[in-house]
Protein backbone atom coordinates (compact mmCIF):
# COMPACT_ATOMS: atom_id res chain seq x y z
CA UNK A 1 0.00 0.00 0.00
CA UNK A 2 1.03 3.59 -0.57
CA UNK A 3 1.98 5.50 2.56
CA UNK A 4 1.56 9.27 2.39
CA UNK A 5 5.01 10.74 3.20
CA UNK A 6 3.62 14.13 4.24
CA UNK A 7 3.39 13.76 8.02
CA UNK A 8 2.61 17.47 8.47
CA UNK A 9 -0.03 18.98 6.21
CA UNK A 10 -1.30 22.51 6.54
CA UNK A 11 -3.85 24.59 4.68
CA UNK A 12 -2.39 28.09 4.84
CA UNK A 13 -4.29 30.80 6.67
CA UNK A 14 -3.99 34.58 6.42
CA UNK A 15 -1.84 34.64 9.57
CA UNK A 16 0.64 32.17 7.98
CA UNK A 17 1.11 34.61 5.12
CA UNK A 18 1.14 37.91 6.99
CA UNK A 19 3.49 40.29 8.75
CA UNK A 20 4.25 37.89 11.62
CA UNK A 21 6.64 36.01 9.31
CA UNK A 22 5.89 32.60 10.75
CA UNK A 23 4.21 29.31 9.94
CA UNK A 24 2.09 27.95 12.80
CA UNK A 25 2.06 24.14 12.99
CA UNK A 26 -0.23 21.98 15.09
CA UNK A 27 1.57 19.80 17.59
CA UNK A 28 0.21 17.01 19.72
CA UNK A 29 3.54 16.49 21.45
CA UNK A 30 3.72 17.57 25.09
CA UNK A 31 7.51 17.64 25.34
CA UNK A 32 9.39 20.92 25.49
CA UNK A 33 11.13 21.86 22.30
CA UNK A 34 14.22 23.96 22.58
CA UNK A 35 14.45 26.59 19.88
CA UNK A 36 16.46 25.01 17.08
CA UNK A 37 17.66 25.91 13.63
CA UNK A 38 16.29 23.58 10.96
CA UNK A 39 17.02 23.17 7.29
CA UNK A 40 14.07 23.01 4.90
CA UNK A 41 14.51 21.55 1.40
CA UNK A 42 12.03 22.89 -1.16
CA UNK A 43 11.45 19.85 -3.32
CA UNK A 44 10.01 21.69 -6.33
CA UNK A 45 12.67 24.39 -6.60
CA UNK A 46 15.48 22.20 -5.24
CA UNK A 47 16.64 24.88 -2.82
CA UNK A 48 17.67 24.69 0.85
CA UNK A 49 16.56 27.25 3.41
CA UNK A 50 17.32 27.84 7.09
CA UNK A 51 14.43 28.47 9.49
CA UNK A 52 14.03 28.30 13.26
CA UNK A 53 11.56 25.94 14.92
CA UNK A 54 10.30 26.72 18.38
CA UNK A 55 7.42 25.80 20.63
CA UNK A 56 4.92 28.42 21.72
CA UNK A 57 4.27 27.29 25.28
CA UNK A 58 1.08 29.33 25.54
CA UNK A 59 -0.47 27.54 22.54
CA UNK A 60 1.40 24.22 22.71
CA UNK A 61 2.09 24.63 19.00
CA UNK A 62 5.29 24.81 17.01
CA UNK A 63 6.21 27.67 14.73
CA UNK A 64 8.71 28.00 11.93
CA UNK A 65 10.17 31.48 11.96
CA UNK A 66 13.02 33.28 10.25
CA UNK A 67 12.75 34.12 6.57
CA UNK A 68 9.50 32.15 6.09
CA UNK A 69 7.83 35.00 4.16
CA UNK A 70 10.78 35.70 1.87
CA UNK A 71 11.94 32.12 1.30
CA UNK A 72 8.53 30.48 0.88
CA UNK A 73 5.50 32.82 0.81
CA UNK A 74 6.81 35.41 -1.66
CA UNK A 75 9.19 33.22 -3.64
CA UNK A 76 6.60 30.46 -4.16
CA UNK A 77 3.58 32.78 -4.45
CA UNK A 78 1.75 31.03 -1.61
CA UNK A 79 -1.86 32.08 -1.02
CA UNK A 80 -4.53 31.53 1.61
CA UNK A 81 -6.03 28.08 1.10
CA UNK A 82 -2.92 26.50 -0.46
CA UNK A 83 -2.01 23.20 1.17
CA UNK A 84 1.63 22.53 2.00
CA UNK A 85 3.34 19.41 3.26
CA UNK A 86 6.41 18.83 5.42
CA UNK A 87 8.15 15.67 6.49
CA UNK A 88 11.42 14.98 8.25
CA UNK A 89 14.16 13.50 6.05
CA UNK A 90 16.38 11.66 8.52
CA UNK A 91 18.99 10.84 5.86
CA UNK A 92 19.60 14.53 5.11
CA UNK A 93 18.63 15.96 8.53
CA UNK A 94 16.14 18.42 7.10
CA UNK A 95 12.44 18.92 6.48
CA UNK A 96 11.24 18.35 2.94
CA UNK A 97 8.68 20.95 1.83
CA UNK A 98 6.16 20.79 -0.99
CA UNK A 99 3.09 22.66 -2.17
CA UNK A 100 0.50 19.87 -2.27
CA UNK A 101 -2.54 21.79 -3.59
CA UNK A 102 -3.17 25.32 -4.80
CA UNK A 103 -6.28 27.16 -3.59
Amino acid sequence: MYEDPWKIKKVLTASDLGKLNRLLLDSDSKESLVTAGVRVWDMETKSMHELVMKRWASFKNCVLIGDWNQDFVKRRGLKKGDQIGLHWDSCNNCFNFSVLKRA
